[in-house]
């Protein structure tokens, strides 16, 4: 057995950042979290690991590869906390641990690795949940530009179209989303220049004090455990959900 350490970095008392080891264990640990929030399918609806596995395989891109960061909102927990969802995964537990004794409203976003990777993304998106003044100010950025394109992407995608203003903020807002736009979408990243600037500016307003600086603030670590040999654990890092189907069980 190896243990892979999750750590739980309180940016604000509103905001904890969870920042896994490898992408592969941050998507096993939340992917139903999520899928529960805005999945396109299964967005709202009660369903187990294997319902979530049959999704999966009809997909064309590995769900664990493909997601790079995550945001959940205290409502998007409810029903895991209230025993709706069962039988709950070990690394869910884990997730469900750190996040029961919070006070809602909360956020908790996730990156992987160092932490920094799709981070800034990710506490737009915090912000637009928690903040009214700055969902209000980047819902009226959002809703001056021609966003026909963009949203028509993030329905190819599976977003749902309550979530496009919220996804469409946090991508403008840094190179890496308008750079995806390009070479995802085809999409000419230099007409939403102007939103993207005045998004940045909000964004640099609002922001918590040292929200990029992953060594700082109240950290915790909590074990991640992977039930295979050190010389396989590469290989189950690099694996599919569906390839460990029984990791969870």
């Amino acid at each position: 057995m190896k243990l892979l350490e999750l750590q739980v970095r309180e940016i604000t008392p509103k905001i904890t950042h969870l920042i896994f080891p490898t992408q592969y264990l941050m998507n096993a640990s939340l992917a139903r979290f999520s899928e529960y929030a805005e999945g396109k399918e299964l967005q709202g609806k009660l369903f187990d690991w294997e319902d979530f596995q049959d999704w999966e395989a009809a997909r064309s891109e590995d769900y664990s590869r493909q997601v790079r960061g995550h945001n959940l909102t205290s409502d998007d927990f409810t029903p895991f906390l209230e025993g709706r969802f069962y039988p709950l995964r070990r690394k869910e537990k884990t997730v469900l641990e750190i996040v029961a004794q919070k006070q809602a409203p909360f956020s908790a976003i996730a990156t992987y690795g160092k932490g920094k990777n799709h981070l800034k993304h990710e506490i737009a998106h915090a912000l637009f949940f928690l903040d009214q003044d700055y969902q209000e100010k980047a819902r009226t950025i959002v809703e001056g530009i021609d966003s026909k394109k963009i949203k028509k992407h993030l329905a190819r995608q599976g977003y749902k179209e309550n979530n496009f203003i919220d996804e469409i903020q946090a991508s403008l807002i840094e190179e890496e989303g308008l750079n995806c736009l390009q070479k995802e979408a085809g999409i000419d990243p230099k007409k939403y220049l102007p939103a993207s600037e005045r998004l940045k500016e909000l964004f640099q307003y609002h922001a918590p004090q040292n929200w990029h600086d992953v060594e700082k603030g109240k950290i915790e670590i909590f074990p991640l455990p992977v039930y295979v040999s050190q010389r396989g654990l590469k290989r189950y890092q690099q694996s599919s959900l569906a390839g460990y189907s029984q990791e969870g069980k």
